[in-house]
């Protein structure tokens, strides 16, 4: 069993950290590498009562009737205490996965608070659950092991018109997913941003469109930030062949 010290330090690391719903996660994202056993994630529940939380995978759309995942979360269905820690153990399923790229789905953190204290030392709190999405990235062990500085200059940038708007278009030709967390086009020192989107993800061997804020014809470089793999964010530039013009 885990000694109370043990407990205590991993919940002081997570009420350091931001988070806009009750529950945090010991990581933002898991990376299970093909021949893993399992993967842990550990979740804290900083709210002042009590919640029953539902653990799913699905494609990102928070459905728990999601039938295709190929991962398995244990348990699945539990109870946290205010100030609660719970492990997760994530089990790939051995369903047939694409062996030349990488594959994603979501792990769904669901929260149903407790029911409220009747009584005049009741706690006022808001009756609503919330829904706490991760990325879970398989990476097959063919894979060429690459850095994020070498990911991107897999990148080709172009700009095309849908319906008189501009779109940015990013092809991706690696093998890997990169999740951006901010994207500008720069020309002649002006800078125009994509439209922000709950899922800024690039996917592996395709093209992604984005929507920009304003009308433009072309740029001289792309100036964005990158999630890496430990969750930290990356800031780098690059021109519209993937040519690093600002390293990490």
């Amino acid at each position: 069993m885990r000694s109370l010290a043990f407990i205590f330090s991993i919940f002081l690391f997570f009420i350091s950290t931001d988070a806009t719903a009750g529950l945090v996660t010991s990581s933002s994202r898991i990376i299970y590498e093909e021949g893993t056993r399992e993967k842990t994630l550990i979740i804290a529940n900083i709210n002042d009562y009590p919640i029953v939380v539902q653990a799913w995978f699905d494609d990102g759309s928070g459905n728990p009737e999601y039938e295709k995942s190929p991962f398995v979360i244990l348990p699945a269905v539990f109870r946290m205490q205010p100030a609660g820690i719970q492990s997760l153990r994530v089990f790939y399923n051995g369903a047939v996965l694409p062996s030349n790229k990488e594959s994603v789905v979501w792990l769904n953190l669901y929260e149903i608070p407790g029911v409220k204290k009747e009584g005049a030392d009741a706690h006022a709190k808001l009756d609503f659950a919330m829904n706490t999405q991760l990325k879970v990235f398989y990476r097959p062990k063919g894979l060429q092991k690459m850095k994020l500085q070498d990911l991107v200059k897999k990148l080709k940038f172009s700009i095309e018109r849908q319906e008189e708007k501009a779109v940015l278009v990013c092809e991706n030709s690696s093998a890997y997913h990169l999740s951006f967390a901010r994207i500008s086009l720069v020309y002649q020192g002006e800078k125009t941003n994509i439209i922000q989107e709950m899922d800024m993800m690039s996917s592996p061997l395709s093209k992604r469109r984005y929507m920009l804020e304003s009308s433009i014809d072309g740029f001289e470089y792309i100036d964005f930030s990158l999630i890496g793999d430990d969750g930290h964010i990356y800031h780098g530039k690059v021109d519209r062949n993937g040519a690093v013009i600002e390293e990490f």
